[in-house]
């Protein structure tokens, strides 16, 4: 999934912000819990508004994914939350 992200990361720089969580750094305990986050998965991806919430798509159900998933999957939510003004 890394090249994807950051592939991802390149297309959007300038609009949105990546950020890249070390899960094995003791500091970043706060944040997995405030994203949802559980130790067992890898990769984990979510979609965080500007005050740190995970955002909703147009069903209300979490940009967030788990595991392998096609970079399109992430793509597409980032147009949708773009177009969306967020």
């Amino acid at each position: 999934m890394a090249p994807v992200v950051h592939g991802l990361e390149d297309k959007y720089e300038g609009v949105v912000p990546f950020s890249f969580l070390n899960i094995d750094d003791p500091g970043t305990t706060e944040i997995q819990n405030a994203i949802g986050y559980a130790r067992q998965w890898r990769p984990f991806i979510v979609i965080l508004g500007p005050d740190g919430e995970v955002l909703t798509d147009p069903q209300g159900e979490p940009y967030r994914w788990i595991g392998v998933i096609p970079g399109e999957w992430v793509d597409d939510a980032l147009i949708e939350v773009l177009s969306r003004g967020g």
